[in-house]
């Protein structure tokens, strides 16, 4: 489960000579050890400039510009239904974006940033068909909403060319989402949407969604035959010990990035509250995504409960309004499902 102009070329047009973006790599500034380090230097060099952070009450995240002028590509969760973001540039200057359009499906939001001083350097696209498992893969971001310009790096570990999705071994957190998956031209292969992690496991698998999905999303969106949609609104409402809740995932359903169906449920529950909530069903495999009050993945859960069926256990760490993701571990199952919420104390 997943819980969030095609141009082939040189990479000179990332770099901008002088003024507010610095000057570029000339060679003698080369301290690299060998060609793979001096790669990795070279890509953060030419892309950093194009990478930007976003703040707004749904959350924080990372952008990716794709035009000088300040188009920038985002994921869908981040904006969750803003129309203005808080854009911070990489050399820390702070702008306001736009919010232009918006597809939760496939998890992608288009925004246009407004007064900017001078034409942001932007990325390319990277063919899908030429990405191959293996290449080397970068990922420039903000996890956590707090370290800004984050690079890591690691391969392209496998493509699912039907949901188009690349999974990248390339570390991915919270707040990279937006950002751009990179080649070793500092093309944009994907961009960051999402965070495979088992139960109980500290680390996970990153998930992109493949350039060329994000480019015909782009050509659409300018075009005006994709606008903003409305946010995801809860379809009801799970109390703490009280009955619980009948529901099916059917075709019309939303869709996580994977393709897989989702139903949102909110809950109201107290700081230092411990809970349990189960989902249960015997026509689909059950998955569990819990957010807190401020839009942040909290925990999620697979086959902890009896007979591979889905379960919460937790503290809860503020009070407020928390949003339960129903979903079904299996992409296009339908069916009904259980689900059920208790605290473990008063």
């Amino acid at each position: 489960m997943i819980h969030h102009t095609k141009t082939i070329g040189t990479i000179a047009l990332f770099g901008l000579s002088g003024g507010l973006w610095g000057p570029p790599v000339v060679a003698q500034d080369r301290v690299a050890q060998d060609r793979e380090e001096q790669t990795n230097i070279d890509v953060y060099a030419r892309t950093n400039a194009a990478v930007v952070s976003l703040r707004s009450p749904a959350g924080v995240g990372s952008g990716t510009v794709i035009d000088g002028e300040g188009g920038v590509l985002t994921s869908a969760h981040v904006v969750r239904g803003q129309t203005r973001i808080e854009v911070t540039l990489a050399n820390g200057q702070r702008v306001w974006g736009r919010a232009i359009a918006t597809n939760r499906s496939a998890d992608l939001a288009l925004l246009q940033l407004e007064g900017l001083p001078t034409p942001l350097p932007a990325l390319e696209f990277a063919p899908f068909a030429e990405v191959r498992v293996g290449q080397r893969a970068f990922a420039i971001g903000n996890p956590f909403g707090r370290f800004a310009g984050t690079l890591t790096t690691g391969i392209v570990s496998r493509i699912d060319r039907q949901q188009n999705l690349i999974q990248t071994d390339a570390a991915i957190a919270p707040g990279n989402s937006g950002g751009p998956l990179l080649d070793s031209q500092g093309r944009i292969l994907g961009i960051n949407t999402a965070v495979f992690t088992g139960a109980g496991q500290q680390g996970g698998i990153g998930f992109a969604i493949a350039a060329d999905t994000a480019r015909q999303f782009v050509i659409a969106a300018r075009a005006g035959r994709i606008g903003l949609e409305a946010a995801a609104e809860a379809g009801g409402r799970l109390v703490f010990n009280g009955a619980p809740i009948t529901s099916q995932f059917t075709f019309a359903d939303n869709r996580l990035p994977d393709g897989s169906f989702f139903q949102a449920f909110r809950l109201e529950g107290r700081q230092g509250q411990r809970i349990v909530i189960d989902m249960t069903s015997e026509e689909i495999d059950p998955y569990l995504v819990l957010f807190d009050p401020q839009g942040q993945k909290i925990a999620e859960d697979d086959n902890s409960g009896t007979s591979d069926n889905a379960r919460i256990v937790l503290t809860l760490p503020s009070t407020g309004t928390y949003t339960l993701y129903a979903n079904s571990y299996t992409v296009g199952d339908t069916g009904r499902f259980r689900l059920q919420a208790r605290t473990a104390n008063p």
